[in-house]
C-alpha cells in the first residue's frame, strides 16, 4: 500500500503489546499520546499550578520545529497562562533522570536573566511512586493496577 498520503504513527511496544514510547510525524499529539501524558502529569507541570490536564496544551520540551519528537519522552502538560510563559522566556522545562518533567520559573532583572528558581516537579502525593509503578510494569509481565485519581 502506498503511504505518500498517509500519517504514520511509531509505537514501541513491550513483550504484551503495552506502549512503551510512541511517536508521530505529525506536531499534534495523537489520543494515545495525550493519555498516556495526561496519566503521566496529571495536570500543568508548572510549580504550584493545578490546572488539570483537560485544561492543559501539550508541550514540546525540545521544540517540534528544532526537531524535537512529537512523542511521550518529549511532552509535557502546561496550562495556557504556563505555556505562553514558556514561550515568554518566563518558565523553563526539562525532563530529569528519573523520566519526569521539571520545570522552574525565569527571574529577570533590568533585562537580564536573575538567579533561576530551583527545578521542580509539581507532585501529588504518590506521583513518583505511579510513574515507578508503571515504569516496572511496562518492563514486567504483569499490568499495573489502576488507581483512583
Amino acid at each position: 500500500a502506498a503511504t505518500c498520503d498517509a500519517d504514520l504513527s511509531v509505537a514501541v511496544l513491550d513483550r504484551l503489546g503495552r506502549p512503551r514510547s510512541l511517536h508521530s510525524q505529525d506536531r499534534h499529539a495523537t489520543p494515545a499520546q495525550r493519555l498516556l501524558v495526561a496519566e503521566r502529569d496529571r495536570d500543568c507541570t508548572a510549580p504550584g499550578c493545578g490546572a488539570p490536564a483537560w485544561a492543559c496544551h501539550y508541550h514540546h520540551v525540545v521544540h517540534w520545529s528544532d526537531g524535537g519528537p512529537t512523542s511521550i519522552e518529549n511532552l509535557i502538560l502546561l496550562c495556557g497562562r504556563h505555556h505562553r510563559a514558556l514561550h515568554a522566556g518566563r518558565l523553563e522545562a526539562r525532563f530529569a533522570e528519573n523520566g519526569l518533567p521539571e520545570t522552574r520559573t525565569l527571574h529577570r532583572h533590568l533585562g537580564r536573566l536573575a538567579d533561576p528558581g530551583p527545578w521542580t516537579r509539581n507532585d501529588h502525593p504518590g506521583l513518583l511512586a505511579r510513574a515507578r509503578e508503571l515504569a516496572l510494569a511496562l518492563r514486567s509481565d504483569d499490568p499495573p493496577e489502576r488507581t483512583a485519581a
